[in-house]
């Protein structure tokens, strides 16, 4: 089932879900069978995350930092979370705002917070989609490190679609369910039994595996249930392990009112055969504020947020060495970063690949927009951009040929809880 512009493979598209849920703190003493309802029924953990990231979004849009730029709503965001132009902008065919534009990266962060588009070409996106992927596990979870066949009823399909889906996508995947369900392998346990990652830092794993159109998908899920923190983090991939991966991180700290997150988009594949989908994409995001009891904000003070766009030709594309899939020819990159809150305002820095045989020197960087509220010409702010300063930092754009590139696969298994407080470019930030 593929979904189509910018979205991704969605049901053909899971290797590695991990979630470090929030809840009731667990005493020492509790039998290790036993579980939090965050971790029998993971939803509960990816629900809090998705309440958090739009509450955040809410309170970026009408910080008074913005008021140069008049602010942001969700009219300012297209369906697939793309910046739309405003009366008398320069825009593309589809209405949307130039990239050029001094207002464009904080527009873009934004949307990308705020909008749904039920996949994960949004951040709030990504966590819908794994809502409804997570939920497909029911009740079938069983924490005993083995692995045992399930049947997902049609049913049950059906009614995940509902409740976590855009409606535009529910009938594609109603038209992909066989009347006899889907029959799959799930394996969850605790601690030592975990069969995702036993490196530290979860409390359970669960790994789902079945078929959808004819595609191999598997789902791994990683949870940690603590009293203050609320950690999400998604890898997916199809077509087995020939295709692409992506992951994504976002951990919710009640106890500091912070929502952090970080996903790498790795559609230019490294390893296991040549097939490229024609882009790799990567984000970093970190949002504090005040933070209610249900994990929304009520108010932002400070928000970042880097975020990258590498691409080849097309999705035929392939390299010129057969065995090599790193010397696919890049199309086009861009890059920016966002920095900014009360007091200080947002400055922003919009980056263009100029020199595409060398995305990994700080040379081929060119700064196209610097921007304070959206405006070029203000110099109101008095926060410090975040700025690509050294060839190192060309890491965050995930270029295969780097040195410092780190693939999803890896990234995700030594992951945790995210825990930085100011961003920076570095291939992977804790």
């Amino acid at each position: 089932m593929i979904i189509k512009g910018r979205h991704l493979l969605l049901t053909a598209s899971l290797v590695s879900l991990s979630v470090s849920a929030c809840g009731k703190k667990k005493d020492k003493s509790e039998d290790e069978t036993s579980v939090s309802q965050n971790v029998s029924t993971p939803v509960n953990a990816l629900s809090i995350v998705g309440i958090s990231l739009k509450s955040a979004a809410s309170g970026i849009g009408a910080n008074a930092a913005m008021s140069l730029s008049g602010g942001f709503s969700e009219a300012d965001c297209d369906e697939h979370a793309e910046p739309k132009a405003r009366a008398g902008e320069s825009a593309d065919s589809s209405g949307r705002l130039d990239k050029s534009h001094a207002r464009y990266a904080l527009q873009q962060f934004y949307c990308l917070v705020q909008t749904d588009t039920g996949a994960p070409d949004s951040f709030i996106g990504s966590i819908s989609e794994s809502k409804f992927l997570a939920c497909l596990m029911g009740g079938n979870l069983t924490f005993d490190g083995a692995e045992h066949d399930v049947t997902i009823t049609k049913a049950a399909v059906l009614a995940c679609a509902s409740d976590y889906l855009p409606s535009s996508q529910q009938g594609e995947v109603s038209n992909g369910v066989p009347e006899a369900g889907i029959n799959a392998k799930l394996t969850a346990g605790l601690g030592s039994q975990n069969p995702i990652n036993t490196s530290g830092g979860w409390d359970a794993g669960m790994k789902l595996s079945f078929s959808f159109g004819g595609q191999p998908m598997s789902l791994g899920l990683l949870v940690s249930d603590n009293a203050n923190v609320t950690a999400v983090g998604v890898t997916n991939a199809s077509q087995g392990a020939s295709f692409n991966q992506d992951g994504y991180v976002a951990t919710i700290d009640k106890a500091n009112g912070a929502i952090r997150y970080e996903s790498m988009f790795q559609r230019i594949r490294t390893v296991n055969g040549t097939q490229s989908n024609g882009w790799n994409r990567h984000a970093r995001v970190y949002v504090k504020g005040t933070m209610d009891s249900a994990y929304k904000f009520s108010s932002v003070s400070k928000a970042q947020g880097i975020y990258s766009d590498i691409s080849v030709n097309d999705q035929s594309t392939q390299p010129a060495d057969p065995s090599n899939p790193a010397s696919l020819p890049l199309k086009s990159g861009t890059l920016w970063a966002v920095n900014g809150g009360e007091p200080g305002g947002f400055v922003s820095k919009m980056y263009n690949l100029g020199t595409l045989s060398a995305p990994n020197t700080l040379a081929s960087w060119q700064v196209t927009a610097s921007a304070c509220n959206g405006d070029s010409s203000s110099t109101e702010c008095t926060n410090t951009a975040l700025s690509l300063s050294s060839n190192a930092d060309t890491a965050f754009a995930m270029d295969l040929n780097n040195s410092t590139f780190v693939k999803v696969e890896d990234w995700i298994k030594s992951t945790t809880s995210l825990t930085f407080t100011d961003l920076t470019f570095a291939a992977s930030q804790q």
